[in-house]
């Protein structure tokens, strides 16, 4: 692919010649800049703009998915009408907290190299988005329709649309890591970096092999993911806890993922933090606690063997499958109630697919996937 300069300038679809020649104008820069940034984890207070849109990826389908959209200084998202997650408060009055855990659409300026063109009279937009995992394409192109909106608010929404893409990494870089991946829009990612400064002790990691025992299991379980492990954070160093068919339950030090490469031999790792609500537990007191009762548990159970009995059977506490470790462990610190040792748990059961049931106070959140060629 070429890669020369890219200048990001909002042009308006009237003026047909601009919009003929989109390819020709839009020009893209290499360079190098510190890309380190903050990612928050969905404060619908952060979100400037909301409205009901609809979109479709072209080449992908001709008819449009409506949905809510949402946009601040970095994301632009478009989620179901009814994503609301509940928790009970001590009152047992249903706090509504909006996790936005199955995006329709999730695109990430910082994340991305993109561009758009917008005609205010149709109240459409067209986002042209470097990268494709089609090698034929040079661009993913999302159209936006926004009908609902008067021709101010139409004006304003641009306005922020704009001034989002300009501020962000991918105004600057040609940012490729997550573009090239097929249907990269309908996922949350995160960079290696940004994981290992937001995770702490009890999130968890999926992961999806390439392997054929890998893709055996998911078809047998039906099953996004064929393997999990528990994230262990102590002094800035970053160990996950699992049961492997090779080595038993082990704990080991996530960087050599990173060291050897490790990660090449998975599809995807994904990480899915363990949310804490406040309005029921006390956060840093939990956390605190967690990292005390941890080591306790990993004292108990590090070098008991692996066990496929996990897939069709209920927990051993002498011998784990992957996810039996999670739901072990998660039954000694107080996350999953102590009458599921009759329930079986397979690594899908921890997905966003699955509606695991956890204890009053605790949720898991999103699943990001994460990049580690930043």
């Amino acid at each position: 692919m070429n890669l020369r300069k890219f200048n990001t300038v909002v042009y308006n679809k009237s003026d047909s010649l601009l919009f003929k020649n989109l390819i020709k104008i839009l020009r893209f820069n290499l360079n190098e800049r510190n890309k380190t940034f903050e990612i928050e984890f969905f404060n619908l207070l952060n979100y400037k703009f909301s409205s009901i849109a609809e979109f479709n990826i072209k080449g992908k389908s001709k008819y449009y998915k409506k949905g809510k959209l949402l946009i601040n200084n970095e994301k632009l998202l478009i989620i179901k009408l009814n994503t609301n997650i509940y928790f009970k408060t001590h009152k047992n009055h249903l706090s509504s907290k909006n996790i936005l855990c199955n995006p329709l659409l999730s695109l990430n300026f910082n994340q991305i190299t993109t561009n758009f063109l917008f005609d205010i009279n149709s109240k459409k937009i067209t986002l042209f988005i470097l990268g494709n995992s089609d090698k034929n394409e040079q661009y993913t192109v999302v159209n936006l329709k926004l009908n609902s909106l008067n021709n101010n608010q139409f004006e304003n929404f641009v306005k922020i649309l704009y001034k989002s893409i300009k501020l962000s990494n991918g105004s600057s870089l040609n940012l490729l890591n997550i573009s090239l991946y097929k249907n990269f829009y309908e996922n949350y990612y995160i960079s290696y970096s940004d994981f290992f400064h937001k995770c702490k002790t009890c999130d968890i990691l999926l992961f999806r092999g390439y392997s054929g025992c890998s893709k055996f299991q998911r078809f047998f379980t039906r099953a996004t993911y064929d393997h999990i492990a528990l994230i262990i954070k102590y002094n800035e160093h970053i160990y996950i806890y699992e049961s492997t068919s090779f080595e038993g339950v082990k704990l080991k030090s996530f960087q050599d993922y990173v060291d050897y490469s490790w990660y090449l031999l998975y599809e995807k790792i994904t990480y899915r933090p363990l949310l804490i609500n406040n309005e029921i537990l006390n956060a840093e007191k939990i956390n605190k606690e967690f990292d005390s009762k941890i080591n306790e548990y990993i004292k108990k159970t590090h070098d008991k063997k692996y066990s496929l009995k996990g897939l069709c059977l209920k927990s051993n506490e002498n011998r784990f499958f992957c996810s039996e470790l999670i739901a072990s462990a998660y039954r000694y610190l107080g996350i999953l109630s102590k009458k599921s040792i009759n329930k079986s748990y397979l690594p899908g059961t921890f997905s966003k697919d699955s509606n695991i049931k956890l204890e009053d106070g605790f949720q898991f959140g999103p699943e990001y996937i994460i990049y580690f060629n930043e």
